[in-house]
């Protein structure tokens, strides 16, 4: 009878190891999932912010050359006009 009871702790004791294992693996892997997952999301939302960034000044220096563009035609185009009108006014 103690042999069995014997046998029956320890049937217990290896499914309460059992049952401790499965909790502490299943904790560190859902606590490394979560920290790998924040470092993840975090290094692609700092690459993300950086690549925006650098768009909008890209964008910036462009929109400012396409500005001076169209002010140059505009002042070339007011020039011009002005050049023919004198030249009409002269006849």
């Amino acid at each position: 009878m103690r042999a069995q009871m014997r046998a029956q702790i320890r049937a217990q004791i290896k499914n309460i190891d059992r049952s401790v294992d499965k909790s502490a693996d299943k904790s560190a892997d859902e606590s490394v999932n979560k920290s790998v997952d924040e470092n993840v999301d975090r290094s692609v939302d700092e690459n993300i912010n950086e690549s925006v960034s650098s768009l909008n000044e890209h964008n910036l220096y462009y929109n400012y050359l396409i500005w001076l563009k169209a002010v140059y035609n505009n002042f070339y185009s007011f020039k011009h006009a002005l050049s023919k009108f004198k030249h009409n006014e002269q006849l």
